[in-house]
């Protein structure tokens, strides 16, 4: 396997856990909103019977389940535009740096390194730039 199919692996497991991690974390925060809301039922309407019961934890549930929803699809966005601005940010000015490098500046530097894949690739793109300014110079 080469270096940049062990990159690529890399990227997409973060990925993927990222937004598995999320997903356990919103069905168990509608768990415990249910199981909350089914104890609260069964306390208010203590003595009723089974039938009428079921109708209100029904309409409880559809409201939970909506508001649940509505919680998590504001997370998604959230996380998602955390971890895009992450991604584009540092990927932004490795494209600035390579397109300098093509017009002859070759004394730019990425400076924006995280620490990750992203991150090696603008510390080759560094090792190149001063290779070019070393060999033209």
């Amino acid at each position: 396997m080469s270096r940049v199919d062990v990159y690529k692996t890399r990227f997409f497991w973060k990925i993927y856990l990222t937004f598995a991690l999320l997903f356990v974390l919103v069905i168990a925060l509608v768990g415990i909103i249910i199981y909350q809301r089914m104890d609260i039922i069964l306390t208010e309407h203590a003595g009723k019977d089974l039938t009428t019961l079921s109708g209100i934890f029904v309409d409880s549930l559809a409201t939970t389940i909506t508001l649940s929803s509505l919680i998590a699809i504001l997370v998604a966005m959230v996380l998602s535009w955390m971890f895009a601005r992450q991604v584009t940010v540092p990927i932004s000015e490795i494209v600035n740096v390579t397109e300098g490098l093509g017009e002859g500046r070759y004394d730019t530097a990425v400076t924006t390194l995280p620490n990750d894949e992203i991150g090696q690739l603008g510390d080759t793109i560094n090792r190149i730039s001063r290779e070019l300014n070393r060999r033209i110079r």
